[in-house]
């Protein structure tokens, strides 16, 4: 027995059957030439024409960047693609940041890339690795879902500094709020104020607004 591909033996074998596996797409021809007690032999003839398939690939897909598991909107996130196949043939990876499962919009390439997202979510993520190999072509799809909180804003508060003099009561004392969103998607908010003398519960200042100002009328 010889199996020949491309022109070229990759496998020889005597005995009265066959058995051959290969680890790499393609066509190949299988020849027998049968040989007598005599020694007289026939001639070497093709009895098999095989195309072994290239598998789909199989994909391990990871999710990286968040060791308690949970990621805030304005994360930035770590993706890996990789192919357990022992021979896949040449791989190419395509990424889609929200796969819908149906329509793949490529958002990357590469085996390893990275994502941001808009808003608060859960968002799929999917790659898709093609393998080639001996002109044939086979994908998977493989997806990965990430879940993201959203990233509460910030509260600024600065104080005048009273142009490096200590504080003396009926000194006029002003304060502004700012609010620092960093996903950006805060669409509307409130900030109210409360000023309290040391340890009393009621304050002697309270309102809305994101700036206030008041002379102090006590010490303390």
């Amino acid at each position: 027995w010889i199996v020949r591909r491309g022109g070229a033996d990759v496998l020889t074998h005597t005995g009265q059957s066959l058995r051959f596996a290969s680890d790499e797409a393609g066509d190949y021809q299988v020849y027998l030439r049968v040989t007598d007690g005599t020694g007289d032999a026939s001639a070497l003839t093709l009895i098999a024409n095989v195309t072994v398939l290239n598998p789909a690939p199989t994909v391990v897909l990871d999710v990286i960047g968040a060791d308690d598991g949970q990621w805030l909107e304005s994360s930035l996130i770590a993706l890996k693609a990789s192919v357990t196949n022992p021979d896949p043939g040449t791989l190419t990876y395509e990424w889609d940041f929200d796969y819908d499962g149906a329509t793949f919009n490529i958002d990357a390439t590469g085996s390893a890339v990275t994502a941001s997202f808009a808003d608060d979510g859960t968002y799929t993520v999917a790659v898709r690795v093609t393998a080639v190999q001996a002109g044939q072509t086979a994908s998977t799809i493989e997806t990965a879902e990430i879940t993201l909180a959203d990233e509460p804003a910030a509260l600024d508060l600065s104080i005048s500094d009273n142009d490096g003099h200590a504080w003396r009561e009926g000194d006029y004392f002003q304060a502004i709020a700012s609010v620092d969103d960093v996903a950006g998607d805060v669409a509307d908010y409130a900030v109210s104020y409360a000023v309290f003398l040391d340890s009393d519960s009621s304050p002697i200042l309270q309102g809305d607004g994101e700036s206030f100002g008041f002379s102090l009328p006590n010490d303390g």
